[in-house]
């Protein structure tokens, strides 16, 4: 055989060696490319359900939490209610009680000297 058949040979065995490689790597690259878009879709698949588990799991915590300060809430408010009847009870009375009374200025109250507990014990004695 001539060189120039050797030659011409070993570029066709070696044209055919790239061909074969290039084809290789295609399918490889193929192959890697539709694995990572399966992976992908596997991963964010388990993403989401572990972000919508999580969010399950807070979102419970939350409604849990809502619920207890709204019946604090419906508790306070109802202690209120029964504070401001209490002290309409007490405007009443006292209002009834005031009836009976004479109103004396601010200035002459100031003025008026009180006795001594001795003293009014004995008064009570001699009542």
């Amino acid at each position: 055989m001539s060189k120039h058949i050797k030659k011409r040979i070993k570029n066709k065995h070696q044209h055919h060696e790239e061909v074969l490689q290039k084809q290789i790597e295609e399918e490889v690259k193929a192959k890697y490319v539709g694995l990572r878009k399966h992976h992908e879709e596997v991963f964010r698949k388990q993403i989401e359900e572990e972000l919508f588990a999580e969010i399950s799991v807070q979102m419970t915590k939350y409604l849990k939490r809502i619920d207890y300060l709204v019946g604090g809430n419906n508790e306070l408010a109802s202690m209120l209610k029964s504070a401001e009847n209490r002290c309409r009870e007490l405007e009443e009375n006292l209002t009834q009680w005031r009836e009976g009374c004479v109103p004396i200025p601010n200035a002459t109250a100031d003025c008026i000297i009180l006795e001594d507990s001795v003293s009014i014990d004995q008064g009570l004695e001699n009542f």
